[in-house]
């Protein structure tokens, strides 16, 4: 049996090289994905490896030669020997074929699945993503089926308008996301675009320079901020803010998802406050890990949207999407820089796909 180690950037031109030096008849015994050593070795580009065999052809029969005295009879226990170990490594190479995965798909659907994993998509999302789109006949129909089954998963939340009382919105979130900066994006959207009398309120006493960004913010665009270092102190903000006001927008101090005791003091101010809606700042940069812990922490507090920060910052959105899509979170609201108001959007569903494709299709 003939067995080869085959190494190129993708996973299609791995089985290509496999067929052109094994054939047709080749196994594939094993396939991963694979990165060289050393810091150069991850900065490149992840490659594939594909281990195949095949079995050896008997050669032609040699022409029968004139019969020779043999000199010395030959000792067969080598070849005994090699014979078994033959036979070993056959059935070693059969366990192997039944243990190790194989690809999931072929043709354009593999073509996609592999642009997806290389975007950050956890295999089990894109197997099941595919496998729903069904065989197609071109690859562009295995995107637009792609699209359609994102946007099955994909949900858009708007945030909520006053009508005869005035709303509180509250963005809670891990240190560091742009919950200021997001606030700030709101405030001006209700203000300026829709015309609401809008108020500001903060228990981010914490962070060196939180409550001067703020307050900031509020002079630019000339609304009250009221600033609460208890929750006695944020039950009376919010009375008096609520006094004048139609939509309020309560800043938190950012919280590690790993801090048991932060949390329960966050919680405990949002019990204060009562807020209409409460929405989690999730950065776009995680990988899915992190969004998993973040969500795990943070919801436990109630969310009724995400709005997801630094969009700008990412190539592919292919973590944090694997994380919503298996949630089946709602969306209201995409950062995407620094700019006060512009870099704020609204999505809507297509937006998110567009959003969860990037860096996928080229």
């Amino acid at each position: 049996m003939q067995v080869k180690k085959f190494l190129a950037p993708s996973l299609a031109q791995a089985l290509a090289q496999v067929k052109e030096d094994l054939g047709e008849e080749a196994v594939i015994l094993h396939s991963r994905q694979v990165r060289g050593q050393g810091l150069l070795g991850w900065l490149r580009p992840p490659q594939y490896e594909v281990i195949a065999a095949k079995e050896r052809q008997s050669p032609p029969p040699k022409p029968k030669a004139k019969p020779k005295v043999p000199e010395k009879q030959a000792n067969p226990e080598p070849l005994a020997a090699l014979e078994e170990e033959y036979q070993k490594l056959g059935k070693l190479v059969e366990e192997l074929k039944t243990q190790l995965p194989q690809a999931p798909f072929t043709g354009h659907r593999l073509e996609v699945y592999e642009a997806l994993i290389a975007a950050g998509y956890e295999a089990a999302l894109a197997e099941k993503l595919l496998t729903a789109c069904g065989e197609q006949e071109t690859l562009e129909l295995i995107w637009q089926a792609l699209e359609k089954e994102l946007a099955k998963g994909l949900k858009s939340a708007s945030l909520p308008f006053p009508e005869e009382e005035p709303v509180v919105l509250a963005l809670i979130g891990p240190t560091g996301v742009g919950k200021t900066t997001t606030i700030a994006k709101l405030a001006a959207l209700y203000s300026l675009k829709h015309g609401y009398k809008v108020g500001l309120a903060t228990v981010d006493t914490y962070r060196i320079g939180a409550v001067e960004q703020l307050r900031t913010y509020a002079e630019i665009l000339d609304v009250p901020l009221e600033v609460a270092l208890s929750t006695t102190e944020l039950k009376e903000a919010l009375r008096r803010l609520r006094e004048s006001c139609e939509v309020i927008f309560l800043d938190t101090a950012g919280r590690s998802q790993q801090n048991h005791m932060q949390l329960g003091e966050l919680k405990s101010y949002l019990q204060a406050a009562e807020p209409d809606h409460v929405a989690l700042v999730l950065s776009g940069t995680l990988n899915s890990q992190g969004a998993r812990q973040v969500l795990a922490s943070f919801g436990q507090l109630g969310i009724d949207s995400l709005i997801v920060s630094k969009t700008d910052e990412v190539a592919s959105f292919g973590p944090v999407a694997s994380v919503l899509l298996e949630r089946e979170l709602s969306i209201s609201c995409l950062t995407c820089g620094q700019a006060v108001p512009d870099d704020l959007q609204l999505p809507d569903r297509d937006e998110l796909v567009n959003l969860c494709l990037r860096g996928v299709r080229r």
